[in-house]
């Protein structure tokens, strides 16, 4: 990388905080090489990302031109799909008040046992600081 050598994957991942279980990143790397390479080198891929251009929710899209562009709305409108996407997070425990990501009080209550700062939610602009807090709790739970 940058014309130094790695000893192993798990250099590049330790960098960017990234999870280090290669069978976890094959996956990740399997539906990711092709959404990079179609927007490096401008080609035409029909997928689904999550998130596409700041978008809450995953959708399918069309990579064009470098470009990401939604491919649904033939069938149902940004605003629609928006709305499903809100409600089906808030039915799995979530809810998004601007920046920030909160808990149901179950789900809260339950994670309190374990993290009082996880429970709490986050900060969505201090996402790094989430991801940490989320990583510890993952390697306590799999003790």
């Amino acid at each position: 990388m940058n014309d130094v050598e790695l000893k192993s994957t798990n250099e590049l991942f330790d960098n960017f905080g990234c999870n280090g279980d290669s069978s976890v990143n094959r996956i990740t790397a399997c539906t990711t090489i092709p959404i990079i390479n179609a927007l490096i080198d401008n080609s035409d891929l029909n997928c689904h990302l999550p998130g596409p251009n700041g978008q809450i929710g995953g959708y399918p899209v069309k990579i064009s031109g470098g470009k990401i562009y939604n491919n649904f709305e033939d069938l149902i409108s940004l605003e629609e799909a928006s709305a499903w996407n809100l409600k089906m997070l808030s039915m799995e425990g979530l809810t998004i008040n601007g920046d920030y990501i909160t808990y149901s009080k179950i789900a809260a209550e339950f994670l309190s046992k374990y993290s009082e700062s996880v429970s709490k939610g986050f900060d969505i602009n201090a996402i790094g600081h989430a991801f940490e807090n989320m990583k510890q709790l993952r390697e306590f739970l799999s003790r």
